[in-house]
C-alpha cells in the first residue's frame, strides 16, 4: 500500500472497525470527521480528496460527508457509496439459494 500511494500521491484512510471495539458504532462517524478534519488541517486539498465505502462502509462515508456539512468543512472533490442493490441477475428480486 505504501509504495502504491507513493505512486498515485495520495493518502489513504483505513476506518475498518476493530472487532474488538467497545464503543458504539456512532463513535466510527465521529472518528471518520475527526481524520478528515485532520487532512485538510495538514494541508490537504478538498477538490483532491475523496470520501468512499463499500456496504457498511458506504453508511460511513455517507455520515462522515453529511457530518463534514454540518461541521461547515469543506466539502470534499467525491464521494463514492458502493452498495448491493439485489440479486446477481440485476432484476431486482431477491436471490433464492439453490
Amino acid at each position: 500500500m505504501d509504495s502504491v500511494s507513493a505512486l498515485l500521491r495520495h493518502a489513504a484512510l483505513d476506518l475498518a472497525r476493530d472487532p474488538l471495539e467497545t464503543r458504539p458504532v456512532y463513535h466510527a462517524t465521529d472518528d471518520a470527521i475527526t481524520a478528515y478534519r485532520a487532512l485538510l488541517e495538514a494541508g490537504g486539498e478538498p477538490t483532491r480528496i475523496v470520501v468512499a465505502g463499500e456496504s457498511a462502509g458506504a453508511g460511513l462515508a455517507m455520515a462522515t460527508l453529511l457530518g463534514a456539512r454540518r461541521a461547515a468543512l469543506p466539502q470534499p472533490a467525491a464521494g463514492l457509496l458502493f452498495v448491493t442493490m439485489g440479486g446477481s441477475d440485476q432484476s431486482g428480486q431477491p436471490h433464492e439459494p439453490s
